[in-house]
This record gives structure tokens, C-alpha cells and sequence, in this order.
């Protein structure tokens, strides 16, 4: 900036330049183009502003009094870069400004966090009285920074504002599209940026200006900026970026039926559907990801993109990283057993902030499954949230803190726990949380003794050689079921679960339980019950295919008489065999005769992603189905949702 020989003058074109750098400036994109009709928005706000009302002076004794001066000057100086551009909508070539050079951007950020201004002057420090004291405003940079982002954005959406529906040449359009969700998010209007984000003419605007693909993108980094001025936990379930994706699918999927046979917009729909799905995966939100993806394929080849183009190959990989294998107890010689990456010969002395990417599983880790959940223990007055585990992608491998005896997530706390205190193969191994216990039990004895056996369910150690294995139970580890694991999933997900022989089932209704038969001493109803082997739960959808139960049935030392086990996609030899009782529960036959389909855990609700299981408890409201007629079975208390697969 030396440039300029006024040091005024300088100065005004320093702050000038800050601004920019700072008020357009995405999380995706350091160096965005910017229309220079967007840059006038700015830089008329703010030298209209009383932080500028003296030294704007200094420009116009220099003889720069037009917005094109300043930014001729900035691109004649080297620090900003020029080009001419026509756009979708636009009839005509119009100029987009650059900043030139990553250490020009962090200038300036420099610059930005060390002005302060008031009523056109610069503040300056009591102790040595100059501005900008790198002595004095040491520890304020951050507020500095923080207080002219928001006051620039402010001023340039008020701008905007002012100059909506008036005659001006200026193109409003590539600042409403491009920035203006993000200039109302950084200056605290947070109704206003969720009103927007969700908007659908904004989106439809969005993409006739930028097309899908580069209209998803920037969407996601809006939604990002916004967690941050929200200062909430990326990656929690309070996120907005949850909905705004499930916002953007909905849209997308209404638009994709007006797209036949425009394979450019076909192809960009496609692959956004692959950036909402990645983006889903870092919230665990594995089932709706892989219904994202599965989507994607589809469009792909219905333009005719093969499983060899790089687009669908791409796609391919994406819905196997969703197809989770459940973390299960396995026997020391299992072929399934998980074995860390990152383990040193001193692991037994603790280990923190340690990634569980897995040397047995290459490109993959230990991840967590979808949903928070919280169970009450029946007849005790204590409680826990968890959550299951499974193995996915390494990219969202957990991060634990080891300290000899147990492993907690560095994230949220909880403690790898056995499932229920269960102990044996097939026994699944989850997060919880800490206990909490009613305030009518802390002295009672049974309580504590159940608090005891949690206790020890959550001792774990990691040997040398990166298995992990129950403290108690040494001769078993940390593996994976090797089969698919059954849970709940939306009704229209491509990866429901469509069964052969439903009519059957809901026929074997009719067939009546034996000790009915014995009280009406009804000859014909007795021969029905002892010739009936039930229906088989075989798979139209999956040829070949059927449910099967991942072990024995696993006995719970929490709550004495309750058994359980998971519920998988196998083989036909493996199906389990059901029928339809009078109060709609499908209860095994043979082998499992008093076990029940289950769609939660104990007194625990159907939630999407949740898991189906096997107990012996049939509580109405996990126990109840009902068979649809696609072929589909649903749990009674949430038709909405559908027996499905973490496999497409």
C-alpha cells in the first residue's frame, strides 16, 4: 500500500481491502470471485459509515472517488486479481474481483483484528497512546476481529436493503444469491438466515444462477457459518445442517422428476446428492445417507453411466462405507476381530486422544451408530443414554481417552460399555453415558449392586498388539458381526426390506396358539397348531436372502430373565421361521419358540435407525408390527418407518 504516498489515503484503501477480505470470505473458499457490483454494495456502506467519515477525504484529494478507482488501484497494486465473466443469467460481461494471494487474505485478517474505530478515529491505547498497540491490545484481537466482522455485515446488509426495488444498475441478484445468507448470518440475524436457508424460491434462485452442484456446495458452507454464529457443536443432533440437507433433499427429489433426458443437470443432481450424504455421514446418520447415495446411483444410470465411470465408482464406494458391521464380542481366533492402527508397546500405561482407525480393517475405524437413546432399567431407578458402535469409514473413527482400565470418547464422555452387562460372544459392545440414578435410591442395595455390575461392564483394556477386550472376559475381543444388521429405516428408503411370504404371515394369525386349541378341545385347530412351522421371513428384495438371529440368546445379569440378541440379513439355511400372533407381535417358532421381534431395546421406542432385535419380552409398544401390503412390515407405533438394511 505504499503504494499510495498519502498515508491517509492508504490507510482508507487498507481498511477498504480488510473488509473485503474479511465480509467475503466463505469456509469452503478463502479467495472467492466476487462481482464488483457485490464489492460496491460493501464499500459504498461503508464509506458512507461514521468509521470512514474523515479519512474518505484523503481518496478524493488523491482522485479516487468511484468504487472502479479503488478497485483499479487494488488491481494495478497486485492485490487484487481481475476478470471478465458472463454467468447463467446475465446478458452481458461483468468484472470479478479476487483477492490475489493467501498472505494478501491474511493481511488482511492482520489488519482487521487490530483496527478499532470510533467516530472516524482510531482508537488508541491509554498505556502508549497509539493505535493498533500490539503490546497493549494483545489479548483483544480475537473480540477486534469478531467486532468488525459483525459491524461490516451489518452495514452491507442495510445497504442491500436500502436499495432493493430502486433504479440502480448495480446486480442485485449476484449478491442476493451468492452472499446474502451468509452477510445475515455473521451479523446475528439467526431467524432470519433459518428462514432463508429453508426458503425454496431462494433455493430454485440459487440454482438457476449457479447450477445444482454449486448451489449445494455453497448452501452447506452457509449452513456451517451458521453453526458457528449459533456456537453449537458441529456434529450434534441440534445441528441445522440436519434439516437444511433433508430441506435441500426434498427439493432435489421433486426437481429430479422434471429432469428426464438433461443429462448436465442429471449428472450435477447426482453428485449433490453425494455431498448431502457425506455431509449426513459426519452426524452418523448412516441410513439416510446410504438412501442419498443409493438415489445418486440410480440417476447415474439412468443416463447411462456405468459401474466403471469415475462419477459412479465414486458413488459405489460411498454406499459401502454405509454398509456398518455391528461391534460384537468375539472368541481371541475369530476372523472378525477389530485390531487398532495406532498402538505403541506402552499402551497399557494410557493413551489419550487416540484415533480407533483400525490395521485389521485398512481405510477403516471404529465409528458411532446412528441415534442417541436412553434406557431406564426395568424395576431399578437408574438410567443411561448410549450408543451403539459399529465399523465405517476411518474418517469418522472415534477419538478415545485410554487411561489402563476403561475408554471414554474425548468427545462426548461416554465409556464403552457391554450391552445390558451381558457377557459371551455376540454380546454388542456400545457408548453410554454416565449413570443417573433417582434420588429415592441412592442408599439402596440393589442399586448399588446393579451400579457395581455396570461398573465392570465398563472395564475394557487395549493389550500391545491393538485388541481390545473385556477386562473381565480376556479370551474374547472387540470383532464384528459379519452380516448386515436389520434396523428401522423411512418407509420410501430404496433399502427397505421386502418380504417374500407376507400374505402367509398375516394368514398365520389365523392358526391359533396351542393352549387355545387345548381349552376348546377342537381336534381340527390342535392338528392346524402342530402342523404349522411357521413362515419363513425369506426376502423378495434381497434373492436368496432372510433374517437370521446374530447368536444365542444373551442373558442380561442387569435384569434377571430378560434375553436378547441381534437381528442380521444371512442365508435361507439360517432364516428364522415366525408367525403372526393375535396381538399383531411376530413370535418366533422352533428354535426361538417365546422370543418376540423387537423394535427397540427393553421399554425403548421405534426411532429411525434404530435396530431390530430378539427378546423375550413383549412390550406393546416394541412388539407390535404391522405387515404392509408392498411387502413391507412396519412398527405399529410408527408406520412411517420399515423393517430395512444397512445394505443396498
Amino acid at each position: 500500500f505504499s503504494f499510495i504516498t498519502d498515508e491517509t489515503a492508504s490507510f482508507a484503501l487498507k481498511f477498504l481491502f480488510s473488509a473485503f477480505a474479511i465480509v467475503f470470505h466463505r469456509d469452503d473458499i478463502l479467495r472467492p470471485w466476487v462481482n464488483l457490483d457485490v464489492v460496491k454494495i460493501l464499500w459504498k456502506a461503508l464509506l458512507r459509515s461514521s468509521d470512514m467519515s474523515k479519512v474518505k477525504q484523503s481518496l478524493v484529494k488523491y482522485k479516487i472517488t468511484r468504487i472502479e478507482d479503488m478497485a483499479d488501484i487494488m488491481s494495478l497494486m497486485g492485490i487484487l486479481d481481475r476478470k471478465y465473466l458472463r454467468t447463467k443469467n446475465q446478458s452481458k460481461q461483468e468484472i470479478y474481483l479476487r483477492i490475489h494471494h493467501d498472505l494478501m487474505w491474511d493481511f488482511g485478517l492482520f489488519f482487521s483484528s487490530r483496527i478499532s474505530m470510533n467516530g472516524g478515529e482510531l482508537i488508541k491505547c491509554d498505556q502508549h497512546g497509539i493505535a493498533c498497540c500490539d503490546i497493549c491490545f494483545a489479548d483483544s484481537r480475537d473480540m477486534v476481529l469478531a467486532r468488525n466482522t459483525k459491524k461490516w455485515n451489518i452495514l452491507i446488509v442495510k445497504q442491500f436493503k436500502s436499495i432493493v426495488g430502486s433504479e440502480t444498475n448495480v446486480n442485485l441478484e449476484a449478491y442476493r444469491v451468492n452472499w446474502y445468507p451468509l452477510h445475515i448470518i455473521n451479523s446475528g440475524s439467526h431467524y432470519e438466515a433459518s428462514a432463508i436457508l429453508k426458503c425454496e424460491d431462494f433455493l430454485n434462485s440459487k440454482i438457476q444462477e449457479n447450477g445444482i452442484e454449486s448451489c449445494v456446495r455453497s448452501m452447506l458452507s452457509f449452513v456451517q457459518s451458521y453453526e458457528k454464529s449459533l456456537n453449537c457443536n458441529p456434529f450434534s443432533d441440534e445441528s441445522p445442517m440436519i434439516s437444511v440437507i433433508y430441506f435441500i433433499h426434498r427439493y432435489l427429489s421433486n426437481l429430479n422428476a422434471s429432469l428426464e433426458g438433461n443429462t448436465i443437470f442429471i449428472k450435477e443432481a447426482a453428485q449433490s446428492l453425494v455431498f448431502l450424504g457425506i455431509e449426513l455421514q459426519k452426524f452418523a446418520i448412516w441410513s439416510k445417507s446410504l438412501d442419498l447415495f443409493i438415489e445418486a446411483l440410480y440417476l447415474l444410470r439412468s443416463i447411462n453411466y456405468d459401474d466403471n465411470h469415475p462419477i459412479t465408482a465414486h458413488v459405489l464406494r460411498r454406499i459401502d462405507s454405509c454398509v456398518l458391521r455391528n461391534v460384537v464380542m468375539v472368541a481371541r481366533n475369530s476372523p472378525n476381530k477389530l485390531r487398532l492402527k495406532h498402538v505403541g508397546p506402552n499402551i497399557s500405561q494410557g493413551h489419550k486422544h487416540l484415533s480407533l482407525e483400525l490395521s485389521s480393517h485398512p481405510g477403516f475405524g471404529i465409528v458411532r451408530c446412528e441415534g442417541t437413546r436412553n434406557l431406564t432399567i426395568p424395576g431399578k431407578n437408574i438410567s443411561y443414554d448410549f450408543i451403539f458402535l459399529a465399523v465405517g469409514l476411518k474418517d469418522s473413527a472415534i477419538i478415545v481417552n485410554y487411561d489402563g482400565q476403561s475408554i471414554q470418547n474425548e468427545s462426548c464422555g461416554r465409556l464403552f460399555y457391554s450391552t445390558l452387562a451381558s457377557s459371551g460372544e455376540g454380546v454388542p459392545v456400545i457408548m453410554r453415558s454416565q449413570i443417573q440414578i433417582g434420588s429415592d435410591s441412592q442408599n439402596n442395595e440393589e442399586i448399588k449392586n446393579a451400579i457395581n455390575i455396570i461398573h465392570g461392564a465398563s472395564l475394557f483394556s487395549i493389550d500391545p498388539d491393538g485388541f481390545i477386550y473385556p477386562t473381565t472376559d480376556p479370551h474374547l475381543c472387540l470383532g464384528i458381526y459379519p452380516h448386515p444388521s436389520v434396523y428401522l429405516v423411512d418407509c420410501e428408503s430404496p433399502n427397505r426390506a421386502i418380504f417374500k411370504f407376507t400374505s402367509d404371515l398375516l394368514d398365520s394369525k389365523r392358526v391359533p396358539a396351542k393352549d387355545k386349541c387345548k381349552q376348546f378341545e377342537n381336534e381340527v385347530q390342535a392338528h392346524n397348531y402342530e402342523d404349522f412351522d411357521g413362515v419363513k421371513l425369506e426376502l423378495s428384495s434381497h434373492p436368496g436372502m432372510g433374517l437370521m438371529a446374530f447368536s444365542d440368546m444373551l442373558d442380561t445379569p442387569l435384569v434377571p430373565g430378560y434375553k436378547y440378541t441381534g437381528l442380521a440379513m444371512g442365508s435361507l439355511e439360517n432364516t428364522l421361521s415366525v408367525k403372526l400372533n393375535e396381538k399383531n407381535q411376530i413370535e418366533l417358532i422352533g428354535r426361538y419358540k417365546g422370543i418376540y421381534l423387537c423394535a427397540g431395546v427393553l421399554t425403548l421406542k421405534p426411532k429411525p435407525g434404530g435396530f431390530i432385535s430378539l427378546n423375550n419380552v413383549p412390550n406393546p409398544a416394541t412388539t407390535q408390527f404391522v405387515v404392509n401390503e408392498n411387502g413391507t412390515i412396519s412398527p405399529k407405533t410408527d408406520q412411517s418407518l420399515v423393517i430395512g438394511f444397512q445394505a443396498p
